[in-house]
């Protein structure tokens, strides 16, 4: 274990995370635990930042159009939808995962 510490602080990468709050709210209301203050707070604290104004852009996307995004790189949510009730205007939203390397299966 020594070894690869000093490994990563001689070659340090970009820090990469993946947070969905909602997962974790899910797993204690489904151990049936309640969270602790501390936990509580640091949720909070990241979601301040995230819902930062200058840190975030809203899009409003129109039929044809694509979005790309790196989910490793790029913090991203989506916002409350309502579709259309006639057939033929319903969205259409395909989404898929592109990776370069790693297994074929999605873990975030």
């Amino acid at each position: 274990m020594r070894a690869s510490v000093s490994k990563s602080l001689r070659n340090p990468s970009p820090l990469k995370a993946r947070l969905a709050c909602s997962e974790i709210y899910a797993g204690y209301a489904l151990r049936g635990e309640r969270m602790d203050n501390e936990t509580g707070a640091a949720l909070d604290a990241v979601q301040s930042v995230f819902a930062m104004p200058d840190l975030y852009v809203e899009l409003d996307f129109r039929p044809g159009q694509i979005q790309y995004v790196n989910n490793r790189a790029t913090g991203h949510a989506r916002t409350e939808f309502e579709d259309w009730d006639e057939p033929e205007r319903k969205r259409h939203l395909v989404r898929m995962w592109l990776r370069d390397a790693g297994r074929r299966g999605y873990t975030g």
